[in-house]
C-alpha cells in the first residue's frame, strides 16, 4: 500500500513540473479578490490635502487674552509726595511763573508745564501729587494733575513713573501710558509700555499687553482725572525696594530722554516731574530726593 502511494506521489509531482514548464513563458495572473479588511499594527497615514498659504501682511493678529486685572487700589499715606503748584500762581494772559527751586534741571527735578515762551500753561501736565501703594498681588501708583483737559489732537501726552532699583539716581524701570482718554475709567493696556534700562541699554519689555505676561501692567483714569497704574511685583523681578518719581510729558517720548535729563540740552518744555521718594528703602542720598 505504501509503494502504491509513493508511485502516485511521484506521478503527481511530475505532472506539476510539466505544467509549470508549459506556463513559464506566459503566466496567468492570479485573480484579484476584493479585500474587506487588512489587519495591521502600522499607523494610518491621512490623505495629503492642499494647504492654503496665508499672507501674514493681511492676516488678523491673535487677540490678547487677559485673565487678571488689578484690584481696587490701596495707597500708603507715607508714600505721598506733593509737587510744585504752578496752577495756583497762573493768571491767564500773563507769563507762567515758575519758582526757581522747582525747576532744577541739573538734579533731574523739573517744573515746566508750559511752552518755551512761558505764555501757554498746560494744566494737565502740572503734577500736584503722586503716590504709591500695594496689596499682596499688585503695586499701585497714581498721578494727580492740576486739571483734566484734552490736549490738541496732534499732541501726545504721557504719564509715567521711573523706578530706581539700586538708588543710584538713574532709572532702571520706566512705565508710561500714552494718550489715556478721559473715558478710560476701566483698567486698560492701551498705550501702556514699560522699559528696562541696564548699562545704558533701553529694552522694551511690555507693549500694550504684548509680553510674556499680558496682565503685567495696567492703567486707568479715575472719574476725577487721576491717572493710576497697577502692576505685578514680577514687573520689577521681585525687587520691592526702590526709589520712584512721577512724570507728565507732552510730545514724542523716547525712553532714553529721561535717563538722566542732564545728558540732554536744557530745552525741554511741556514737562513736569516730582521729586524722588523711597519705597521700602531710604532715598535720601538721591539729589532729587523729596526734602
Amino acid at each position: 500500500m505504501k509503494s502504491t502511494n509513493k508511485i502516485l506521489t511521484i506521478v503527481v509531482f511530475g505532472l506539476c513540473l510539466v505544467a509549470s514548464a508549459c506556463n513559464f513563458q506566459s503566466p496567468t495572473p492570479p485573480p484579484v479578490l476584493p479585500v474587506t479588511s487588512v489587519p495591521t499594527d502600522e499607523p494610518t497615514i491621512p490623505p495629503v490635502t492642499e494647504v492654503a498659504v496665508v499672507d501674514e501682511s493681511t492676516a488678523t493678529p491673535t487677540e490678547i487674552q487677559h485673565v487678571a486685572r488689578p484690584d481696587d487700589p490701596v495707597y500708603i499715606v507715607t508714600q505721598l509726595v506733593h509737587d510744585c503748584d504752578v496752577g495756583e500762581r497762573y493768571v491767564p494772559g500773563e507769563p507762567v511763573r515758575i519758582p526757581e527751586v522747582c525747576d532744577l534741571w541739573e538734579i533731574d527735578f523739573v517744573e515746566r508745564p508750559t511752552n518755551s515762551s512761558y505764555d501757554v500753561y498746560y494744566p494737565y501736565l502740572d503734577i500736584q501729587e503722586a503716590q504709591f501703594g500695594a496689596t499682596i498681588d499688585w503695586i499701585f501708583a497714581r498721578i494727580e494733575p492740576y486739571q483734566v483737559a484734552i490736549p490738541a489732537e496732534d499732541e501726545n501726552v504721557f504719564y509715567a513713573f521711573e523706578l530706581d532699583l539700586d538708588f543710584d539716581a538713574l532709572s532702571d524701570i520706566l512705565i508710561s501710558v500714552e494718550d489715556l482718554q478721559l473715558g478710560d475709567v476701566f483698567w486698560t493696556v492701551d498705550g501702556l509700555r514699560a522699559w528696562r534700562i541696564q548699562d545704558g541699554e533701553v529694552s522694551l519689555f511690555f507693549d500694550q499687553g504684548a509680553a510674556s505676561d499680558p496682565d503685567l501692567i495696567w492703567a486707568r483714569r479715575t472719574p476725577d482725572g487721576v491717572v493710576e497704574f497697577g502692576f505685578k511685583p514680577s514687573a520689577l523681578e521681585g525687587d520691592l525696594t526702590f526709589a520712584w518719581w512721577a512724570w507728565a510729558y507732552q510730545g514724542d517720548l523716547e525712553a532714553s530722554q529721561l535717563i538722566p535729563l542732564d545728558t540732554f540740552a536744557d530745552t525741554f518744555f511741556a514737562i513736569d516731574n516730582t521729586c524722588a521718594f523711597g519705597f521700602n528703602g531710604d532715598a535720601s542720598s538721591l539729589p532729587n530726593f523729596c526734602r
